[in-house]
């Protein structure tokens, strides 16, 4: 049993010891309770007790105090004994900072640089830029030019690191093409321009004008598109741009193309001119841009802008520039607030 010192009330001394069987009453501290017992030393003098580093002892004339006791048939309260600074409060602890991941849209998670692109590394054979052949498939290179794709069909490229003078992957004309987990970077114009390909996973980044330059029946799908206008901070460099073009799906990718970013010159996610029918950009992330949507098909239809969400306060001027017939529905800021 621990005794904590002593108390003075009704004429005797008590020893202040934890609450058990033994003690002549109890009383109750911060929550929990102490016992007290007749102490053999009967002075009155220096009498307090210590629980937690602070003195406590009885003061008749008090009408409160953090706890009372009765002993016999008198209350005595217990106050905080004189000159003892009063106990320094529980300091809060600092929460730790929230970290809000990125919202998800339906099933698709917003794509990032560590989950797109290329695997780099040894495995990566290096190769000067290339002319490919139909029907053929090209994986774990590392392209220091463009791969020229155009007039084909049916080529892959999968886990191709590719920069090119104007475009990594060229495909005017084409049909068939795959491009699949690669990193497009560094180039002049575009990561890729033509028709007739599918960009899934991929990275482009480093393009001193535009993520892609698309015509028709283009699939772009599940990738990062960042630091465009690279080192050409006055240019007007678009994640996707279309000047003419038909069945293109643009879908589940990020346009991380926020102003005042060093060395970029970033314009829209999307910018589109001249008449396109079936443009369809869907449930994706924007952050940035002039206006984050551009789009003025010119007289074509099926052109909607869907599910997507931009970041707010990102862009310079607002979130869209559209003309008529272009749909516009389903569309929030990242805390869900609709975007009309």
């Amino acid at each position: 049993m621990t005794t904590y010192g002593n108390l003075f009330a009704g004429g005797a001394r008590y020893d202040v010891v934890d609450a058990g069987s033994s003690t002549v009453a109890k009383f109750s501290l911060n929550g929990t309770y102490y016992g007290t017992r007749k102490s053999a030393n009967q002075t009155t003098g220096g009498v307090s007790f210590t629980v937690k580093g602070v003195a406590y002892c009885v003061n008749p004339a008090a009408t409160t105090g953090p706890a009372k006791i009765k002993i016999g048939s008198t209350i005595y309260f217990i106050v905080v004994a004189a000159g003892t600074p009063a106990p320094s409060p529980t300091p809060t602890p600092t929460p730790a900072p929230v970290v809000i991941p990125p919202t998800p849209i339906g099933t698709l998670i917003r794509p990032e640089a560590k989950t797109t692109g290329a695997i780099l590394g040894p495995a990566l054979k290096q190769v000067q830029g290339f002319r490919a052949v139909s029907g053929t498939v090209y994986q774990n290179l590392r392209v220091v030019g463009t791969v020229n794709c155009d007039g084909l069909h049916d080529v892959m490229l999968i886990n191709c690191d590719i920069n090119g003078p104007s475009y990594a992957v060229s495909c005017v004309g084409a049909t068939g093409i795959t491009i699949k987990n690669c990193t497009l970077h560094d180039v002049g114009s575009a990561g890729v321009h033509g028709d007739g390909f599918s960009a899934i996973d991929c990275h482009v980044y480093h393009s001193s004008g535009d993520g892609f330059k698309p015509g028709h029946d283009v699939l772009i799908q599940g990738c990062y598109v960042a630091e465009l206008g690279w080192n050409a901070p006055t240019a007007h460099a678009d994640g996707v741009q279309i000047r003419g073009g038909k069945n293109v799906r643009i879908v589940g990718n990020y346009f991380d193309m926020g102003k005042g970013v060093p060395n970029t010159g970033s314009n829209a996610a999307i910018f589109v001119q001249k008449f396109c029918v079936n443009i369809v950009f869907d449930r994706n992330w924007n952050r940035g841009g002039n206006y984050t949507i551009h789009l003025y098909p010119e007289g074509g239809t099926g052109c909607a802008v869907t599910n997507n969400i931009f970041y707010t306060g990102s862009a310079q001027y607002g979130f869209k520039s559209i003309g008529s017939g272009v749909v516009w529905s389903g569309n929030v800021t990242e805390t869900g607030k609709p975007v009309g």
